[in-house]
C-alpha cells in the first residue's frame, strides 16, 4: 500500500459507482430513444417528402409499426442526414 487513499475499496466508491453505471445506462437508452424517434421521422419524410408515396397498406398494426421501427433502425443513420438537408435547403 503506498498511502494513496483514492485506491481504497468502501462501499462510498461502490455506491458512486453503481449511480455512474445507471446514469450511464440511462443516457444510452435516451440516445438510442432519440435514434428511433429521428430515424422514424426521416423515413416517413423521405417517403412522403422525396419518392411521393401517398398510401400505403398493412394487414396489422404490429407489422404497420414493427416495420417502421425496423427501417429507422437500420436505415436512421443514412435517412436522418438526408431528411434535414432536404427540409433545411431544398424543400420551401
Amino acid at each position: 500500500m503506498t498511502g494513496d487513499l483514492s485506491l481504497q475499496w468502501t462501499n462510498y466508491n461502490e455506491k458512486n459507482l453503481l449511480e455512474a453505471v445507471y446514469v450511464k445506462e440511462i443516457l444510452m437508452m435516451l440516445l438510442i430513444a432519440l435514434y428511433l424517434g429521428f430515424g422514424y421521422w426521416a423515413i416517413q419524410y423521405i417517403k412522403v417528402n422525396i419518392m411521393g408515396v401517398t398510401a400505403e397498406y398493412y394487414t396489422d398494426t404490429i407489422a404497420f409499426y414493427g416495420q417502421r421501427l425496423i427501417f429507422a433502425a437500420m436505415l436512421g443513420w443514412a435517412a436522418i442526414p438526408i431528411a434535414f438537408i432536404h427540409k433545411t435547403f431544398i424543400a420551401k
